[in-house]
């Protein structure tokens, strides 16, 4: 056992240097990494009151401890939700990771024939804790001395760092389990292999409806099991139950040790098992979502630009994690809208329009040439194919992008107003901005290229983008969006002198006439970089 210990903390070592490593490669890693920590240190800090106001508006530690010790009614309850959405936003981030890495059976170290199955199920887990935990480490910290100071009570800070790591270590195993599933999964039935995004789909969905409706998920989650965590912060400063602390206590390694029991056989089948044969018809005609995005090409775009974007769906399909970049722009902008949102509940189905467009568009068109890869020399190079490769980028986003985001949007807008009017214009902006858009993130692609992320033997899937231009994307979306929002506000306050209709629609057609001419010149400059850009000049 005590080996069998010290193998899994040599794995956790290795995997932990080897992630370090891959970090400090690409910048565009490392500026993530920095925004999700400074992100999620405030949101878990909170308001904190200093000289002239507070650094961060929403309640966190050291409100909630301050409400705790003051005995108000329903504080203890936020905390619970509080841990509950921590946990379950854990999970969904490791079986990301757990599923992204594809599991061992790719490694070309060899330990799945020298080291037992239940060593490097324990090793890989430890690595992916010990990783949130470098995303955490600030937000835990900071929200322990938060928490003591807001009670009072120096022993605060006690409990909520014990309470963060069990939480941290338990939601991370059962974020990986479900993970080893899921790769279990794609290894063996084939129709979870071709739908896999929309298999995927659910978990992003319950990843932001989080944010969303943090309060009502909060109130649901705080009655589980996994919310007893917060009993143990609240145990330290004299609230919370003792009962469910301690049940946190001896039913953190209780639960470690049935997730690994129950880990070990799904990473035996997900890493040695081989999956059934694939059909070897290369005339088969493709099924699921990508055969009806064929046959949608077929009746719309010339053979050139079809093979462009059907290229890039399989691609997408190949490693669909890639297509997390899509939610950059929108994480970056979602605060912005939840508050419009309140404030202007009838210009929901406009920010559903705006972000959705926004959504198709920061996928492979925000990083054409560096999606290019190994073959961007032979593009470059092939007289008149600038154009095909442009539009073969643009259609790729434009065409799934306007269907989900025209679907979704008059969904919303039939559901706000219930008039045919607003539905069919909410549905015409989101088409229009869902072809606009991409454009616009094709011209800062180009201008912005990112090409540290390309390796010569891993170019089957997607390259991240530049940091700039995940900036300058969302800084274009902003600028698209301005105006449909800003009718929406003069149309409220009734300062317009026209009448409210006409200034929200005046609105909507500045965004639409903003989007259409941004893409045009983005449309313009991806054309002219590809056929004027020199490698290394």
């Amino acid at each position: 056992m005590t080996g069998r210990l010290g193998q899994a903390l040599q794995i956790a070592r290795v995997e932990t240097v080897r992630h370090y490593r891959r970090q400090r490669e690409h910048s565009w890693r490392s500026f993530s990494e920095l925004f999700l920590v400074v992100t999620a240190a405030l949101v878990v800090v909170g308001r904190v009151p200093v000289a002239g106001g507070a650094l961060y508006p929403e309640p966190g530690a050291y409100y909630y401890a301050e409400a705790v010790a003051a005995g108000r009614p329903g504080a203890a309850d936020a905390v619970r939700g509080f841990a509950g959405i921590a946990f379950v936003l854990v999970a969904l981030v490791t079986i990301l990771w757990t599923i992204k890495g594809q599991g061992w059976r790719e490694r070309s170290d060899g330990l799945l024939t020298t080291l037992p199955i239940g060593a490097i199920v324990a090793g890989d887990a430890a690595a992916k804790a010990i990783k949130a935990g470098r995303f955490l480490s600030v937000a835990i910290v900071g929200g322990a001395a938060a928490f003591a100071l807001g009670a009072g009570r120096p022993l605060g800070a006690v409990g909520v760092l014990v309470g963060a790591v069990g939480l941290v270590a338990v939601a991370v195993g059962a974020g990986y389990v479900v993970g080893l599933a899921g790769l279990a999964a794609l290894r063996r039935w084939a129709v979870v292999r071709e739908h896999r995004l929309l298999v995927g789909s659910p978990l992003a969905a319950l990843y932001f409806g989080l944010f969303v409706g943090s309060r009502q998920a909060g109130a649901a989650l705080g009655d589980l099991p996994i919310a007893w965590y917060a009993d143990l912060a609240l145990a330290s400063i004299g609230g919370g139950d003792p009962l469910r602390a301690a049940g946190a206590v001896l039913g953190t390694p209780v639960a470690l040790a049935g997730l690994w029991a129950v880990g070990t056989p799904l990473a035996r089948r997900a890493w040695l098992v081989d999956p059934p044969a694939e059909p070897t018809d290369a005339e088969a005609e493709a099924s699921g979502l990508l055969g009806l995005f064929d046959r949608l090409l077929a009746a719309t775009c010339s053979r050139p630009t079809r093979a462009v974007a059907g290229a890039l769906w399989r691609r997408a399909l190949r490693e669909p994690q890639a297509l997390l970049y899509v939610l950059l722009p929108v994480v970056l902008l979602v605060s912005v809208g939840v508050e419009f949102a309140r404030a202007l509940p009838a210009s929901v189905p406009a920010l559903v329009a705006v972000y959705g467009a926004g959504a198709a568009g920061a996928g492979a068109t925000l990083n054409p040439l560096g999606n290019e890869g190994r073959g961007l020399p032979a593009t470059l190079t092939t007289p008149g194919s600038a154009r095909h490769v442009v539009r073969g980028y643009l259609v790729s986003a434009a065409l799934p992008g306007a269907g989900v985001a025209s679907v979704l949007t008059v969904g919303v807008a039939a559901a706000a107003s219930g008039s045919i009017v607003v539905v069919i214009g909410a549905g015409l902006l989101a088409v229009a901005l869902a072809a606009s858009l991409p454009a616009i993130a094709l011209g800062i692609g180009t201008v912005l290229p990112e090409f540290d992320a390309i390796r010569p033997a891993e170019n089957a899937g997607m390259t991240a983008p530049h940091v700039y231009a995940v900036v300058a994307y969302s800084t274009a979306i902003g600028t698209v969006g301005a105006p449909v929002l800003a009718g929406h506000y003069l149309a409220r306050e009734g300062t317009a002198a026209a009448p409210s209709s006409a200034v929200v629609v005046a609105g909507t057609a500045a965004t639409a006439l903003v989007a259409m001419g941004l893409g045009a010149l983005g449309y313009r400059r991806a054309v002219r970089t590809f056929e004027t850009y020199l490698i290394g000049g």
